[in-house]
This record gives structure tokens, sequence and C-alpha cells, in this order.
């Protein structure tokens, strides 16, 4: 409940700064002879009033979000009465401007005075009071104490994560490489068969692509698409030794086609 209400809290003290800084500026620019319509128009003046709604909403979130992360660091501007004191600025701001205006007679005046107070209490509350009063905190041996903790932590974990990562990496290539040494094995003469296929026939003759084809599948069976890619690296490197283009591999993509998922764009990419 006292979530709900902090957060109403919130939205309504944004609400009202938004609206304060909105009839500051766009005041302030009629009274420098820019008309209305100018102050209005989608690309006048209020793109810089969107901007700075948009900045003042996001930096009360940040903070927010911060203080919550770091509750036991800051057990004061962490605890809901200064919070409600926190979100309350505008509403603040906005009681003492209105006493200070108290009779005035020109409207426009009148609600320029309690915009500035707004604008000047929700500053000094949100950008020194609130920044010194956490700085305070900081100093403070245990919340030091805590947050030294909270970044070993942090960092323990960070370390954790990595090590994690490198051990998956390290098991990734030891499998590839055990792979790999096993499926040399077994493919040890099929390099030279497709080199000798792809030499004998054309990419359109149906007799070779139905023995690549033969070929193709036991890869595929033996190791999927990762054994066909392997087996084409085995060809390429005996095509060097023979001293034969390694250009003829892609007759071999060409009718390994179809094959699992091998897909000859993608292979010669």
């Amino acid at each position: 409940m006292k979530l709900k209400s902090l957060q109403l809290l919130h939205f309504t003290s944004t609400a009202l700064l938004i609206v304060s800084v909105s009839y500051t500026v766009a005041s302030s620019l009629h009274q420098q002879g820019v008309q209305w319509w100018v102050i209005f128009s989608i690309s006048g003046p209020s793109l810089v009033l969107a901007f700075v709604m948009t900045s003042v909403y996001l930096y009360a979130i940040f903070k927010g979000a911060s203080r919550r992360q770091e509750a036991l660091e800051h057990p004061l501007t962490s605890s809901t009465q200064y919070l409600s004191f926190y979100d309350s600025a505008p509403f603040l701001g906005a009681f003492g401007g209105i006493l200070g205006m108290a009779g005035v007679v020109n409207l426009n005046e009148y609600l320029l005075g309690i915009s500035y107070a707004i604008l000047s209490i929700t500053f000094f509350v949100w950008m020194i009071l609130d920044p010194t009063i956490s700085f305070i905190e900081d100093l403070i041996p245990k919340n030091r104490k805590l947050r030294n903790a909270r970044l070993q932590k942090k960092k323990a974990e960070k370390e954790q994560q990595q090590v994690a990562r490198e051990a998956l990496l390290e098991s990734i290539l030891a499998k590839i490489e055990t792979n790999q040494q096993k499926w040399r094995d077994q493919l040890a003469e099929k390099p030279n068969k497709l080199i000798d296929i792809a030499t004998q026939y054309e990419i359109t003759d149906h007799t070779g692509a139905c023995l690549a084809v033969d070929i193709g599948v036991e890869a595929w069976q033996i190791g999927g698409h990762n054994c066909m890619n392997y087996l084409i690296d085995l060809t390429k490197e005996e095509c060097q030794k023979r001293e034969i283009s390694p250009l003829y591999t892609n007759h071999i993509s060409y009718w390994w086609d179809g094959i699992g998922n091998w897909n000859t764009t993608l292979q010669q990419r």
C-alpha cells in the first residue's frame, strides 16, 4: 500500500514539475514576443519542452531505482518518510509559491511566481540536498562497509560468470576437436573421392550429383551440418595438396543442397 502511495505521489509531483517547466518556458518566450502558436508548434520550442520533461522524469525514475537497490547502504534516503519528502518537493514548492505570491493580482505573474518556486525547491531538494545527504550516508563506516561488501560480491559474481564462460568455451572447443578427430578417421577417403567426382563430372551431370549426394548424406548421418562443413574443409586441404583449384568444392556444395539443413547460397557467402 505504501509503495502504491509513493508511486502515485511520485507521478503527480513529476506531472506538477513538468507543468511548471512548461509554463515557465512558454511564458518567458511569450514575454519575448514569440507567438503562442509558434511556442507549441511541432517543430518549434515544444521540442525543447519535451526534452526537458523527459529528462526530468527519467532522472526521477533513475534515482528511485538506484535508491531501492542500495537501501541497506542508505537507510535514511531510502526510508518511506524521506521518499515522501523527496517526491513532495514540487508540492512544497507550490505551497511556498502560493504563500509568497499572496496578494499578487496579475494572474500570469501569480502563476509564474508559483512555477519559479516549484522549480527552485525541486532543484534544491533533488539536485543539492538529496545528493548531499546521500554523500554523507556514504561516509558512515557501517554504510561504507556494506557498500564494499556489495561491490566485492558483485565483483566475485562477475569473476564466477567469466570462469563459467571460459569453462563452457573450453568444453565446446574440446568437443569440437574430439568430433573432428573422429570425423577425420571416419571420412579419411571421402575428400579424394569428392575431388575425383568434382573434376570428372560437370556440375549439371546427374551421375556426379548422385555420387556426391551419397557421400554428403553419409557425412550428415555421422555428424550433421558441422560434419559436412568439416568434410568440405578437408576437401579444400586435399585440393591444395593435389594442386587442384578449391573452387571445385562449390560443385560439391551445389550437389549437397537440400541435405539436412545444407544451403548452397549460405555456404558460399
